[in-house]
């Protein structure tokens, strides 16, 4: 892989059933079944190389390919007709996956553990590969109690958040710099001025470490809180921990309104295949709450 790098060529890397599509770069730019013709993994540009990419759990036999961008004047047909043949998918739970992998997670950890971070930050739906953790708590309750290191570099807890009299819409999410949280966490920060009006605050929680969650809360413009739910014991407790074999345990994307007087109000647990419009379901139930 060192040598295809400095040569600046792409390589195609047998896994298992399937084969990856290196950068030069040393990044997995997406995943095809072996039954798909290698020729065919490059019939674009290398600038047109910008895919994501969905991998069945746990040995990687299913894949389809998906292009995120096009050069204008390249035709998408090569790339659309593999995505028609591959494993059955319905768009409603297709989720979207980050292109990237880290070469260095890849070569140390193996396949699985390098794509952790693709895989985990979009694959949230429970299937059979999957083991969810407790119970979803039921609306009326109270909000399971909490401290978690935040992103303001001290622990908050729940009653810090609830002092304030606000409404805490508390949202869980696999794992920063992945696609789909990213589109959460900007679909977010776009009614931020919209929460305010309704005396809500949003409040996100994942799996990572307090100083990469900070540096996805700078990159991507968030003006408000995350907290990091390491070992997902938080995240357990809202029945929101997700166990992936081979992969660790994550937070699965959920997310609950909490009133000011620290009782759960509001519940989402469908929330993978609308994440663009969950904000705005999100503020729907919030002004519904309080008419």
């Amino acid at each position: 892989m060192r040598a295809c790098a400095e040569e600046g060529c792409y390589m195609a890397v047998p896994l298992f059933d399937s084969h990856a599509l290196c950068s030069p770069s040393g990044q997995i730019h997406y995943v095809a079944p072996t039954s798909m013709k290698l020729s065919s993994m490059f019939t674009l540009p290398a600038t047109s190389l910008l895919l994501t990419v969905l991998v069945g759990a746990p040995c990687l036999s299913h894949a389809y390919i998906r292009p995120l961008h096009m050069s204008q004047s390249q035709p998408q047909q090569s790339m659309s007709q593999p995505a028609a043949s591959s494993p059955s998918t319905s768009s409603a739970t297709s989720p979207t996956f980050l292109a990237g992998i880290d070469r260095r997670n890849l070569l140390t950890k193996g396949f699985l553990g390098g794509a952790a971070a693709a895989f985990t930050g979009t694959f949230t739906l429970t299937t059979g590969a999957q083991k969810a953790g407790a119970d979803v708590p039921a609306e009326g309750i109270e909000a399971p109690d909490f401290s978690l290191p935040s992103s303001l570099g001290k622990p908050l807890s729940l009653a810090d958040l609830t002092k304030g009299g606000k409404y805490t819409v508390l949202y869980f999410f696999p794992q920063v710099f992945t696609s789909s949280c990213t589109l959460e966490a900007k679909a977010f920060q776009r009614d931020i001025d919209n929460y305010k009006k309704l005396n809500a605050q949003i409040v996100g929680v994942s799996v990572d470490e307090s100083d990469k969650q900070t540096d996805f809360k700078s990159e991507c413009g968030l003006d408000f809180i995350l907290l990091s739910d390491k070992g997902a014991k938080v995240s357990e407790a809202y029945g929101s921990a997700l166990d992936i074999p081979f992969l660790g345990r994550f937070s699965n994307r959920q997310t609950y309104i909490i009133s000011p007087d620290g009782k759960l109000v509001k519940v989402f647990t469908n929330v993978e295949s609308k994440v663009k419009k969950h904000s705005e379901e999100v503020l729907e139930a919030l002004k519904a709450l309080q008419a």
